[in-house]
């Protein structure tokens, strides 16, 4: 059905005859596996390496195009882990960043105590309560926000383009010349190199 309702008159199947319950019980247990399972980011990306130029057209159809491949890197990168615990197991530890003193003063003067001695911050008449709700403290203490991280999506005039951007991108990824251990941090690098912006 879903086949039918993007216009495809053929489909390669396997066909599997079962009764309507085995049927459902294999479904629901595939879709579970899926839920349950993960894919292993750095081996993705390699596999991703060396058939992405081949099938272009259709690994973007799945979405992994170059911004998901900058943020596999990304994923890779930020969760290698640096660390072990005492049973072994790898993590990265937390980057704690300081609250200005600014900041502090601010949060402070927000924090009430009740009489069974249970601290709250409570903010103050003039701030949009929905929004200190949903984002939290940082509303009311500008200085703690976290930064902003902009993306933005490249269209293509043709196949052509995009394969060379692919080729591109996966080029300045293992360029040397570049610095940076990020796809953006030689994207910036590359930029500074040949650019007066």
């Amino acid at each position: 059905m879903a086949a039918q309702t993007l216009g495809w008159t053929h489909i390669a199947v396997v066909p599997f005859e079962v009764d309507v319950n085995r049927a459902i019980a294999f479904a629901l247990t595939d879709n579970r596996t899926n839920e349950l399972g993960h894919s292993d980011q750095e081996l993705v990306s390699e596999m991703l390496d060396d058939i992405i130029s081949d099938y272009s057209d259709l690994m973007s159809d799945l979405g992994w195009d170059e911004m998901e491949l900058a943020a596999i890197d990304e994923s890779i990168q930020y969760n290698s882990p640096t660390t072990s615990d005492s049973d072994g197991n790898m993590y990265v530890p937390p980057v704690l960043q300081p609250l200005s003193d600014f900041g502090a003063t601010i949060l402070s003067s927000l924090v009430r105590e009740d009489d069974d001695g249970e601290r709250r911050i409570v903010a103050p008449q003039h701030m949009d309560h929905n929004e200190i709700a949903i984002k939290g403290s940082t509303v009311a203490t500008p200085e703690a926000a976290p930064r902003a991280v902009v993306q933005y999506t490249i269209v293509f005039d043709d196949p052509d383009q995009q394969r060379r951007w692919y080729d591109f991108i996966r080029w300045i990824r293992n360029e040397p010349a570049y610095d940076g251990s990020t796809t953006s941090e030689k994207l910036i690098s590359f930029i500074d190199a040949h650019s007066e912006i």
